[in-house]
């Protein structure tokens, strides 16, 4: 089985040994591993890291039995009751296992919506920025709102309707979904 990691520049959990880290010097290092035995063999490599699949990361956060229950480690499920589902928790960052939240920086930049959220560092996730002035009715796409700037770590979408006295109350929101 092979181990892959996204770049890290500072040490980050190591998910077969809790009691240890994984250290990278800079941000174009990335360690790839094996399993041999009982033992993880590494290997520091340069470039752009692997792209971390949906099926990986199932299998570091989740033990053979709850892979077997949906309900557990299905896409849509929520197992650690923390409205976000094993997806958003995969896209984001999060620990499908530990409660947390994910935060979404909104503010108000020359008159329009602008929001930023923090990703996943080199996973296999498709982000889109949505806009709303409701909170039930969702608008995506080139017409409704732009990908402002994209860094490894962060996502910033501009709602491309102006905030006015018709417009008063405009929210934004990012889904996520598994890249094919």
């Amino acid at each position: 089985m092979l181990y892959t990691a996204a770049s890290w520049v500072v040490p980050i959990n190591n998910p077969l040994n809790p009691n240890s880290n994984w250290f990278t010097a800079d941000a174009d290092t990335f360690v790839v591993g094996s399993l041999v035995g009982s033992q993880l063999q590494t290997a520091s490599e340069e470039g752009e890291p692997p792209v971390l699949r949906g099926e990986e990361w199932l299998e570091i956060h989740f033990d053979d039995s709850q892979r077997a229950d949906p309900a557990i480690s299905g896409w849509d499920a929520d197992p650690d009751s923390d409205n976000l589902s094993n997806l958003e928790e995969f896209a984001f960052g999060a620990d499908p296992l530990a409660s947390d939240t994910v935060c979404v920086e909104v503010e108000s930049v020359e008159g329009f919506l602008q929001f930023r959220c923090l990703r996943a560092r080199a996973v296999a996730v498709l982000y889109h920025g949505q806009v709303s002035s409701d909170l039930v009715a969702w608008d995506e796409g080139g017409s409704f709102v732009t990908l402002e700037s994209a860094s490894p770590d962060a996502l910033v979408y501009r709602d491309l309707t102006p905030i006015t006295s018709a417009n008063p109350a405009r929210f934004g929101r990012v889904r996520v979904e598994l890249q094919p």
